[in-house]
């Protein structure tokens, strides 16, 4: 079998994005790795490789009109192939949940049950699909946490987290407006695109005040200095966003990745 395809279905990149936020959340709680958080950040890769190959299953028939491209439409691979990957990966993440403890055993049965219900049903019912992957993005961290035994600022990372992706995901709604009009009724179809740019605006500052009350727990130039250049870009994209969704989606990317420089910080402060 040629194995493209299957790389396809997986989205790797986006399965290294899960592991790395895992080993992020772990460090950001203890300030340092052990084997446990690495163990975690494998479940999270499998879970998310899952999760991908199970939302292309779900959007088989879609795909065919929207994107025949993909793997499945494009008769490159078997539906019941994809359908058995997922299920053997997410079997496997499971299973690998039993080594760490009993916490992690409990947020992924949680986040398995959620990623299910994601692709079967929650996908197509817009706004709960926002709050959906906002919450399975930023429990990466918190999942991150337990699997190292402890807490620190990782909740505060999660909320900035959360919110942030929230804010994103409508912003992104707003430039595919035309192309969701068929088969979602998205945010700005029901308060107008302004509006939703308004909200994603207010999802941003609240991102960014969560964001300044870890200062608490890093009281340090190391947090602090990146954390205040992660709000102007945060602030910028929001602005740029009412001009062009696509470039402000693309610029909070940048703040958010400068705001997780910000909690490693921190953290290595706090451990030095």
């Amino acid at each position: 079998m040629n194995p493209k395809p299957l790389f396809e279905i997986i989205r790797p990149h986006n399965c290294l994005m899960s592991f790395i936020a895992v080993l992020i959340g772990a460090y950001v709680s203890v300030s340092i790795l052990e084997i446990k958080p690495i163990i975690g950040a494998l479940v999270a890769f499998l879970y998310t490789a899952a999760g991908n190959s199970m939302n292309d299953y779900f959007d088989r028939y879609v795909d065919r009109i929207n994107r025949p491209e993909r793997p499945i439409p494009s008769g490159r691979i078997n539906e019941s192939t994809v359908l058995a990957l997922s299920i053997l990966l997410f079997l496997v993440g499971y299973v690998l949940l039993f080594t760490i403890n009993i916490y992690a055993i409990m947020l992924g049965t949680l986040n398995l049950i959620v990623l299910v219900l994601y692709n079967a049903r929650i996908k197509r019912k817009a706004v709960a699909a926002n709050i959906t992957i906002a919450y399975l993005s930023a429990s990466l961290f918190l999942f991150g946490a337990i699997c190292a035994n402890g807490l620190g600022a990782t909740p505060l990372l999660m909320v900035t987290a959360f919110l942030a992706t929230w804010s994103r995901e409508v912003v992104k709604d707003v430039e595919d407006v035309e192309g969701d009009i068929f088969d979602r009724k998205t945010l700005p179809m029901i308060i107008s695109r302004k509006r939703a740019l308004d909200v994603a605006f207010v999802l941003n500052v609240l991102a960014i005040v969560v964001g300044l009350c870890a200062y608490v727990v890093f009281p340090t130039l190391y947090y602090i200095i990146p954390l205040l250049i992660s709000a102007c870009v945060f602030i910028y994209s929001s602005v740029i966003a009412y001009q062009s969704p696509s470039k402000g989606q693309r610029i909070a990317k940048v703040a958010m990745f400068i705001a997780l420089i910000s909690f490693i910080g921190g953290a290595y402060a706090k451990g030095w």
